[in-house]
C-alpha cells in the first residue's frame, strides 16, 4: 500500500511513501494523506520544486501526477500562506492556555499603554496650552509648565514589566 502526504492549499506532494505511512501526526486543515493513488507519471519524486520532479495531487481524481509549471509556482504562495495561518493559531494558542507566556504579553501590553497614554495626555496638555494662549508669552509659558520627558531605558522596561506581571492576568 502506497500513502502520498500532500498540502491541501494546492495540492503539493511532500512524501510518498511505499511502507503504508500513515502520518497521523499531521494537522488535517493543511496536510492531507492520500492511500493508492493512481500514479500515471510513475512514483519518481525529488522534493525541490522542480518541474518533471515535483508531485501534484490531484485530489478529485485521486491521482498523484507531475505538478505543472503554473502548480509548482503556486506551492510557495500556498506554503508562506499555511504556515501563517499556523503561526496565527499557534500563537492564539499560546496566548489562550499558557499561563506564564500571557501573563508577560499582557504585563508588556499594559506598560506600553500607559506609556502612550502618558504621551497622549503630554500632547493634550499642549493643545490645551496653545489654545489657552493669547500671545507669545503665555504660549512659552504653557510649553514650559509642560512635564519633562524622561528618556527610557531598558533597564526601566524590564523593572516595570516584572513590577506588573501579576498572578491574576
Amino acid at each position: 500500500m502506497t500513502t502520498v502526504l500532500y498540502r491541501l492549499n494546492a495540492g503539493e506532494v511532500i512524501k510518498i511513501s511505499a511502507a503504508n505511512q500513515t502520518f497521523d501526526d499531521r494537522d488535517t486543515d493543511y496536510w492531507g494523506v492520500a492511500t493508492d493513488p493512481a500514479f500515471p507519471d510513475g512514483t519518481e519524486f525529488k522534493p525541490p520544486r522542480i518541474e518533471g520532479s515535483a508531485k501534484f495531487m490531484d485530489v478529485g481524481g485521486s491521482s498523484c501526477r507531475n505538478a505543472t509549471a503554473g502548480e509548482i509556482n503556486a506551492f510557495v504562495a500556498a506554503e508562506t500562506a499555511d504556515d501563517n495561518l499556523q503561526d496565527q493559531a499557534g500563537a492564539r494558542g499560546l496566548f489562550a492556555v499558557h499561563p506564564r507566556w500571557r501573563k508577560l504579553q499582557i504585563a508588556i501590553i499594559d506598560i506600553n499603554i500607559l506609556e502612550f497614554n502618558l504621551q497622549r495626555q503630554w500632547n493634550m496638555d499642549l493643545k490645551a496650552g496653545v489654545a489657552a494662549a493669547t500671545n507669545l508669552a503665555e504660549f512659552k509659558a504653557a510649553v514650559a509648565a509642560l512635564p519633562d520627558q524622561a528618556p527610557r531605558t531598558l533597564a526601566a522596561f524590564r523593572t516595570a514589566v516584572l513590577a506588573r506581571i501579576n498572578e491574576d492576568d
